[in-house]
């Protein structure tokens, strides 16, 4: 994970992007909200994190640089609020330098993750 270039997708509280940040990642949160991020921000400079940030819409990631990223990471099971999912993969992709993995997980608002198997994409 050192030196790694990370892009969180849909940052929302930025745990993931610290956590990263934390394992030696050069990190930007990205997220459609500018206070989202200012509260990043603030955060990390009390943390004493250093993070870049970007606001843009996952369906987009505009202004994210072509293959400029190593991994992608999206949690908060953002996806229920996407109306066009196959946008936000197409821009993940498009920022993913070649051998580059895009990681996620999704949390329905109405189901209960703890209560039934685990599914994992290969």
């Amino acid at each position: 994970m050192a030196s790694a270039q990370v892009a969180v997708v849909a940052s929302g509280d930025n745990y993931v992007a610290f956590a990263l940040v934390g394992l030696g990642a050069k990190v930007t949160s990205i997220d459609i909200s500018e206070q989202q991020l200012d509260v990043a921000r603030e955060r990390a400079a009390e943390l004493r994190l250093e993070m870049n940030s970007h606001r843009a819409d996952a369906a987009d990631l505009a202004g994210v640089a072509d293959a400029s990223s190593d991994l992608v990471v999206s949690s908060n099971g953002f996806f229920v609020w996407i109306s066009e999912p196959r946008a936000v993969f197409d821009a993940v992709f498009r920022i993913l330098r070649l051998g580059g993995h895009y990681e996620f997980y999704h949390v329905h608002p109405f189901t209960r993750p703890w209560e039934g198997p685990v599914h994992r994409c290969r």
